[in-house]
């Protein structure tokens, strides 16, 4: 029988052929191309999903507070006593950034509806902490607590220490790099400040509130760069809310 190899079975003697160096290189090098685009794919997924947070922060803060001062605003009264020696209730805004004015049916921290409440006009405070970057609120409401301090016809102007009797300032939110405020008389006109006894006895026509927000994570990184370096994020990160809030120039 004839067992040369030509003769025998293809299968029989077939060699198991090893890769070459070249055949391990080019599937190692399309490997590492898919790892590269999968690794994109979940980077950009993570930052489409950071930066939703992100925005879902900024938008939930700038809702908070727009609703705040839309009511506290809305309720807010003035009026001038034109008798000798007579008494004012004023609405005062001190610069771009601080307001003062008494309101009806102001909710504190304990507030109006707390017993010790006599009256449902309460004082209320707006400022910006340049410090913390937040935005602050205090009332004061009367009370049959001693040494209260609570007085409508203040000039409130000046220091703000009768804020210690009622909630002092609390913060509302974080991450606030600006804000301002613009009043705007029945003309439409804005004025930088709400200060005199010719305009803060009578309320603004509307009071225009600008705010410009950063998310926790990014005021966080933003306190620990320099100065340039803070612009780039503020111009990447940073979002900025306005409302115009009409008062109608009531008394």
């Amino acid at each position: 029988m004839n067992t040369s190899p030509a003769t025998q079975p293809f299968g029989r003697h077939r060699r198991c052929r090893a890769f070459t160096l070249v055949e391990l290189l080019a599937a190692l090098a399309v490997l590492v191309v898919m790892m590269f685009l999968l690794f994109r794919f979940i980077s950009g997924a993570q930052q489409a999903w950071s930066a939703a947070n992100a925005s879902q922060e900024l938008y939930e803060k700038a809702r908070v507070v727009m609703d705040l001062l839309t009511r506290d605003l809305q309720s807010a009264v003035a009026c001038s006593d034109h008798a000798p020696g007579g008494f004012h209730i004023r609405f005062q805004q001190l610069d771009a950034e601080n307001l003062r004015f008494v309101g009806a049916g102001i909710v504190g921290a304990e507030g109006p509806d707390d017993d010790s409440a006599l009256s449902t006009l309460a004082e209320v405070g707006y400022r910006l902490d340049t410090t913390d970057h937040t935005l602050e609120r205090a009332c004061l409401w009367s009370c049959a607590v001693p040494g209260c301090t609570w007085d409508l016809y203040r000039d409130r102007s000046g220091s703000d220490g009768y804020f210690n009797h009622g909630t002092k300032f609390q913060e509302v939110i974080d991450g606030v790099l600006d804000l301002t405020f613009t009043s705007y008389t029945t003309a439409i006109a804005p004025q930088s400040s709400w200060l005199g006894a010719n305009v803060e006895t009578a309320l603004p026509y509307a009071v225009d509130v600008r705010l410009t927000l950063l998310d926790t994570k990014a005021l966080a990184r933003w306190k620990l760069l320099s100065a340039a370096d803070q612009e780039k994020l503020e111009n990447e990160a940073a979002l900025t809310f306005s409302k115009m809030i009409f008062l109608g120039g009531r008394q």
